[in-house]
């Protein structure tokens, strides 16, 4: 029997609060120099580069999933969160929609995003209706950019987190969120949302993937964006060198991770014979 690794989850007793642990970053960033890299004359400043087909990383390092801020009952943030293929499904439901001539249906796509809403999609995740906010990351394609998306539930609203800004570059981003804001109400009244909620009507392009995991990690912490910039070299190196070493510690140990996402829920299959189109104006 494979015994449960001691340390739950890659990021425990690392905060994404400085001081971050530069030892552990440079023995991480010494690690790929060594199996990774080779030295290329040819190349602008003799610069390394990654081997073709030259990895000395023989070994597959798994780093189980943190879930230490979503399930932890002390934390007063309660979120899930959603993967890229749910904003993916919105823009092609989006799209179908205005074709108003169109003879196709969207009803699997919509059936997919009501999954989502109800907690099934995916495994490490709850119903939307237990929680206050809902990550969601988004692909602006025109942009080539990544920007986080979060729905509060409490403030009515969907907050943007994006480490750029320009005019061409807001429009952009703007359009994806406005699909957002126009579906997502829909389906969380098919899905009765609202109802178990308890909600009335009274009552920079490369490193942007950083910069969303950092805004998420932050926000996960209840404590907010701080003031001060943020590092993307410094937060890639610190992710990189965290999930490695919890990877590594864990191979040596012959352990695996341990599992501390709630038990998915059952699906009930409930038989309708209800069809509807929904057109956009």
């Amino acid at each position: 029997m494979v015994p449960t690794f001691t340390k739950k989850h890659p990021f425990e007793e690392n905060s994404i609060y400085e001081p971050y642990d530069m030892n552990l970053i440079e023995e991480y960033l010494e690690w790929i120099r060594d199996g990774l890299l080779a030295r290329h004359q040819q190349k602008k400043n003799n610069e390394d580069c990654f081997r073709k087909n030259k990895s000395k990383l023989a070994i597959l390092l798994n780093f189980g999933v943190d879930t230490k801020c979503k399930y932890n009952p002390v934390n007063t943030y309660k979120y899930t969160i959603v993967d890229c293929l749910f904003t993916t499904r919105i823009a092609w439901i989006w799209d179908k929609y205005g074709e108003v001539d169109s003879a196709s249906s969207a009803t699997k796509e919509e059936d997919i995003v009501c999954e989502y809403i109800n907690g099934y999609r995916l495994y490490v995740v709850v119903p939307w209706n237990t929680v206050d906010n809902v990550f969601i990351p988004i692909n602006v394609k025109d942009k080539l950019h990544w920007v986080l998306a979060v729905l509060s539930f409490r403030d009515r609203c969907i907050y943007i987190y994006d480490s750029l800004r320009s005019a061409g570059h807001d429009v952009a981003v703007k359009s994806e969120i406005e699909k957002l804001s126009q579906l997502l109400p829909i389906y969380l009244s098919t899905t009765d949302f609202y109802k178990k909620k308890g909600i009335t009507s009274s009552t920079h392009p490369r490193d942007c993937s950083i910069f969303v995991a950092a805004y998420a990690e932050f926000l996960s912490g209840g404590e907010g964006i701080p003031n001060s910039s943020i590092d993307a070299e410094l937060m890639h190196n610190r992710y990189a060198s965290i999930l490695w070493d919890y990877a590594t510690k864990k191979l040596e140990a012959e352990s695996m991770s341990d599992d501390e996402a709630p038990p998915k829920k059952i699906r009930s299959v409930v038989e309708s014979s209800n069809n509807y189109r929904i057109v956009l104006s």
